[in-house]
């Protein structure tokens, strides 16, 4: 019997068939995801106050459709990447000021910025009630 005609020989040739099957296929996976990454759309902008032009920090910008969301930093700038395309409701809020719903589309990578209005709008009051055991206040016999 020859190198050639060993039954082995077959299983290994098979084997690194199989494997070199498998990296193009990884490979494939890997070129097909990254492009959709490269071509990943983002929104940014900054989110000010509307009466003294002040930046705000802290304020919440979501996608509610996406799940998606951001707070803007010290300097009032948010960033929500990667973003897939098409049009969605975006929402901005902050404790104190009126909360903006607005409907954008995104295509690339789009800026848009915020103008907050102070809410005068009151917090609904809250009842606290709680259900105790009544305690008796005794002396000790011997003064500690």
């Amino acid at each position: 019997m020859t190198k050639a005609d060993h039954p082995n020989q077959n299983i290994v040739i098979h084997d690194k068939l199989k494997n070199r099957s498998m990296q193009k296929t990884f490979l494939l996976f890997l070129l097909i995801f990254s492009g959709f990454y490269l071509n990943a759309q983002s929104l940014s902008g900054n989110v000010v106050d509307t009466a003294t032009h002040q930046t705000v920090e802290g304020a919440t910008v979501y996608f509610p459709q996406l799940k998606l969301g951001a707070v803007s930093d010290k300097k009032g700038k948010y960033q929500i990447a990667p973003l897939p395309k098409g049009t969605y409701e975006v929402e901005l809020e902050m404790l104190g000021y009126a909360t903006l719903i607005r409907q954008i589309t995104i295509k690339g990578d789009v800026t848009l910025n915020f103008a907050l209005v102070i809410s005068s709008a009151s917090l609904k009051e809250v009842i606290i009630t709680s259900l105790g055991n009544a305690t008796i206040l005794r002396r000790a016999p011997a003064p500690v």
